[in-house]
């Protein structure tokens, strides 16, 4: 009786220690987010009166452009340095992912240099043309600051992690200012997110207990073993990441830098802020729905339909007051020069009303199995939806931003609706 008695009093200290560290990470890492933010934002007034939209346009470009290739720059390989249990296996999926980085980045570096001015130029990228080295770089050194934090994670160093985060935006924004005062200009720009990039990658790699391993057995293993994020979350992530850079690209191929400068810093001031608050729903509402998924009876339905509600409510009056406030505050805070910045942002608004009420659900195709269907949904009507509309109707900027805002509500609604079908039928 007092032996089980202490097995059960162990296991229950061993779950509350369990849940503290969960708490206490958390609490970190957010922590570290919003600070980042905070100065991300509050940097924002000095930034868009030191450079000229064009300037910034062009460098949102460049980082839309880095994004979009260094997501799949190690084949989404660094994603599973969490995983394995042993040390030996560790090593060699963090040197895989260090080798199919330096692949990846030797076959860009070949690509661009044959067909560099051509591709850049579908992108609406050719202002790049002449910084392609730079550009290189770039994804090389954004793919080793992704490898760094992953292995920051596997080594259970989150304090580390959010600090990191919070000296590269530091450092990054910084520089923005400090060099812009002393020359405005698009390389300043940069050099300060360079300069973020080594500064971050130096401390989070500086006491790694991972090591580059060399055996070709182990290599190999490792490289079927995780076959599936090589397979299946590669393609998906570049998907994703396309269909939510396309508007930059066709912004920057129609109408030139200037205006992805006011298309950006709208989703700046509109997302942000928003995103903190989106985060935090959605990781209690995929625990929650993974927990009540087995019950039965329409309790997942019920799940969804109350927080679609719920975020409904939130989303409402914010919404409403950017629609109404926007144009005119936006000048005040940003300066005359984006004033168009306002303008954008209550078109773009009805678009991320829209996404707010997907983002924090969205993980209820995966509670169910059926991340095909999500699949499918971004890459016909996410991406392909974005890219006929705003192919079709681009006569002027606003007429772009319009065929955007339907296009992409339209993909929002539509997963819900799905989303809505599928859990019906549980039923």
């Amino acid at each position: 009786m007092s032996e089980g008695f202490y097995n059960l009093k162990k296991r229950l200290l061993k779950i509350l220690e369990l849940k503290s560290d969960f708490s206490t990470n958390v609490a970190k890492l957010a922590g570290s987010s919003m600070l980042a933010v905070a100065i991300s934002l509050l940097s924002l007034p000095i930034i868009t009166r030191i450079y000229d939209p064009e300037a910034f346009g062009n460098f949102q470009i460049l980082l839309s452009t880095v994004g979009l290739l260094s997501v799949i720059s190690c084949f989404r390989y660094e994603m599973a340095i969490v995983l394995p249990k042993s040390r030996a296996e560790a090593n060699a999926v963090y040197t895989l992912a260090l080798i199919l980085l330096a692949l990846f980045t030797f076959l860009i570096s070949v690509l661009l240099f044959f067909v560099g001015e051509a591709l850049l130029s579908l992108l609406g990228a050719s202002v790049l043309v002449p910084y392609l080295h730079f550009l290189i770089v770039a994804i090389f050194f954004s793919g080793l600051v992704q490898i760094a934090r992953y292995v920051l994670t596997k080594e259970k160093r989150f304090g580390e992690l959010g600090k990191n985060r919070v000296i590269e935006s530091a450092s990054a924004q910084g520089l923005k200012i400090g060099l812009g005062l002393a020359s405005p200009s698009f390389l300043s720009l940069c050099i300060s997110q360079l300069v973020g990039y080594v500064l971050s990658l130096y401390l989070a790699m500086k006491r790694r207990s991972v090591k580059i391993v060399w055996s070709r057995q182990r290599l190999l293993f490792v490289l079927r073993k995780y076959k599936k994020f090589l397979l299946f979350n590669t393609p998906a992530v570049f998907v994703n990441t396309l269909a939510l850079q396309l508007p930059i690209f066709m912004i920057a191929r129609y109408f030139g830098a200037e205006y992805v400068a006011y298309y950006v810093m709208a989703v700046k001031l509109i997302e942000v802020p928003l995103k903190i608050l989106g985060n935090a729903i959605s990781q209690v509402y995929f625990k929650q729905a993974a927990d009540i998924f087995n019950q039965g009876e329409g309790a997942l339905l019920s799940l969804y339909k109350s927080t679609v509600l719920k975020l409904a409510i939130i989303i409402t009056l914010p919404a409403l007051g950017i629609y109404f406030l926007a144009e005119p505050l936006v000048p005040i805070l940003l300066g005359e020069r984006w004033s168009q910045t306002g303008q954008v942002m209550s078109l773009l608004i009805v678009w991320k009303f829209f996404e707010f009420l997907n983002y924090p659900v969205s993980t209820t195709l995966t509670v169910l199995n059926a991340q095909h269907i999500d699949l499918i949904l971004k890459l016909f009507l996410s991406l392909g939806g974005r890219f006929i509309a705003m192919f079709v109707f681009n006569d002027t900027f606003s007429e772009l931003l319009i065929a955007a805002v339907i296009a992409s509500s339209t993909y929002y609604i539509v997963f819900n609706l799905i989303t809505f079908q599928r859990l019906s039928k549980q039923i």
